[in-house]
């Protein structure tokens, strides 16, 4: 077999960095060590739900700073504690999760919100 050949042997799944498995167990792993905090996520959720659904300038400021602590601490409890010991570029992924956090609590703290009536775009965006 000629150096061509060899090269296309390969499949993606031979450059995998880990398998499967070891992917769903750090799911459950960072899931038991968290449990019962999702059932605070949930409930943090829906208040969050509840307030774009009934939005003040108060409640918007405070369902940004939510997502930006969340966004923190995913980027911190599990990309940068459980998923870069396994996966080499997370390093240079969680800057951009703090960046984002960043950008969101400044939002927060420095605009003024959007109290738009019953308009479409809030409406998608409440949705999604």
């Amino acid at each position: 077999m000629d150096m061509s050949e060899e090269w296309t042997s390969y499949r993606p799944a031979d450059l995998l960095m880990f398998s499967l498995r070891v992917y769903e167990r750090l799911f459950v792993l960072h899931n038991q060590a968290l449990w019962p905090g999702q059932l605070l996520a949930l409930a943090l959720g829906a208040a969050m739900l509840l307030a774009l659904l009934r939005p003040t300038a108060l409640r918007l400021r405070l369902t940004f700073l939510a997502l930006a602590l969340a966004w923190v601490f995913v980027a911190w409890t599990f990309l940068w504690q459980r998923y870069a010991p396994i996966q080499l570029g997370i390093p240079y992924v969680v800057p951009f999760f703090v960046l984002q956090a960043l950008l969101l609590g400044l939002y927060a703290i420095k605009s003024t919100p959007e109290l738009a009536g019953n308009s479409l775009s809030r409406f998608i965006g409440t949705g999604l």
